[in-house]
Formats: C-alpha cells, sequence, structure tokens
C-alpha cells in the first residue's frame, strides 16, 4: 500500500468514526422522543392521584371495591360489544 492511499485511508477513517470525547449524534427516533421525556425530577413525583384521594386505612375497601366494579363493568361492556357485533343480523 503506498503512503499516498494510506493518507486518504487515515482521513476517511477520521471522517467516519466517532471521536472518544464527542457525545454520539441523536438517531431519528432520539430526535423525535426525547423533547418528550419528562425530568427525572417530575418522573419521580408524578406519584399519581391515588396516593391523595385515600387519606385513612378504612378508606381502602372501599376503593379496592370501587376499582372491581369499574372493572367488571368496562370488561362487560367490551364482552357485549363483541357478542353484539358476532350476532348482528342484516334485518337489524
Amino acid at each position: 500500500m503506498s503512503a499516498q492511499a494510506e493518507k486518504l485511508e487515515l482521513e476517511e477513517l477520521d471522517k467516519t468514526l466517532l471521536k472518544k470525547n464527542e457525545p454520539k449524534p441523536l438517531g431519528k427516533y432520539e430526535r423525535i422522543i426525547q423533547p418528550y421525556v419528562a425530568e427525572l425530577e417530575n418522573y419521580m413525583n408524578a406519584t399519581g392521584a391515588t396516593f391523595s384521594v385515600l387519606k385513612s386505612d378504612e378508606q381502602l375497601g372501599k376503593a379496592v371495591f370501587a376499582e372491581m366494579a369499574m372493572t367488571c363493568l368496562v370488561t362487560m361492556v367490551v364482552l357485549l360489544g363483541a357478542v353484539n357485533g358476532k350476532s348482528k343480523s342484516p334485518l337489524v
């Protein structure tokens, strides 16, 4: 290999390889998603309303029952919608 070819090869390597101390450029999806990522402090404080609604242990049973009732209601709506879609006749 000649000295000139070796020099060109080294110049190409300098252009294509990342420097050790330089940050990696953002990828296509990182540029799109990164602005929407919450700060770590905001993420840690995002505990939701669950902990502020229940004030005492006596309310826990009511909250669990309410969750179960709402889950059953949503499940029934989804299942009845699926059954209705299968049993529809052209006359209806």
